[in-house]
């Protein structure tokens, strides 16, 4: 009881408007505008024009609402940036913005009966408030089906400068040879498994290094390092650099994995 009167009360104390959405979905369904979506082959020729790809979910909203989550710690600079990518997104931004279909798409009772309800009920008051409902958005889980990181991506990537930025764990043989398969010239960036922001400023120091000798153009920086990765991917796009977040995705790159049980 005291864990959720303390989420309330951060929830408030950040934005009274998403507090009595989240408040009153206890109560009753709350109505959330229908989502705008690219379809894959948007998405792809959206990212092959140049644009960056950040993704936002659960971490996020309770981010901006004032809260940590437990791999990365709160900070004000990174609610900041979250909420900046969020508020300023529109068709002619640098970069698409992800959300995750299912969980604004499936109702209530279809998110309760795979257990998914809890998780997604702020974030569901959060998108219904602070998004614009206008333009549209790419899927956020999309890189945990199995091959979709090629299926997206493989062409895309062929003959580009690659700088990945993730921690050591995700480093795996079976990562590097998958991307080597794409690339010769790829730098791994290793960052903090966890609090990966408190450390974004040297990490940005490293990939600089990195790309110095690189045309923008032909440079493409991966991420997997938690909301830390929003920060960094709209850093470098605003830079006119492409940076895409491809979150827990990168874990089943080059395997026969699939994670679409977590949706």
């Amino acid at each position: 009881m005291l864990k959720k009167l303390t989420t309330l009360y951060k929830t408030l104390n950040n934005d009274c408007r998403v507090f009595l959405s989240y408040f009153v979905s206890y109560l009753c369904e709350i109505k959330i505008p229908k989502l705008q979506t690219l379809s894959e082959a948007q998405l792809c020729a959206e990212l092959q024009s140049g644009k960056s790809l950040i993704r936002v979910g659960d971490g996020e909203a309770m981010i901006c609402m004032g809260r940590s989550i437990h791999y990365q710690d709160f900070h004000p600079t990174l609610q900041s940036d979250i909420t900046s990518i969020i508020k300023s997104y529109s068709a002619d931004s640098p970069y698409i913005l992800a959300v995750p279909f299912f969980a604004i798409q499936n109702s209530p009772t279809e998110l309760k009966a795979k257990n998914r309800y809890r998780i997604w009920r702020l974030f569901r008051a959060f998108f219904k408030i602070r998004f614009n409902h206008d333009v549209a958005y790419a899927d956020a889980v999309m890189f945990y089906h199995s091959n979709a990181f090629a299926d997206t991506l493989a062409t895309h990537l062929k003959e580009k400068k690659i700088i990945l930025v993730t921690k050591r764990d995700n480093m795996t043989t079976e990562l590097k040879k998958s991307l080597s398969s794409l690339s010769e010239n790829i730098t791994y960036v290793e960052s903090p498994a966890t609090n990966a922001y408190d450390t974004l400023a040297e990490t940005i120091q490293l990939i600089d290094r990195a790309g110095s000798n690189t045309l923008p153009e032909k440079l493409v920086i991966l991420v997997a390092i938690g909301p830390a990765a929003k920060s960094l991917t709209y850093y470098y796009a605003k830079k006119g650099y492409q940076a895409l977040d491809i979150g827990h995705g990168i874990e089943i790159i080059g395997q026969t994995k699939d994670y679409s049980d977590r949706l």
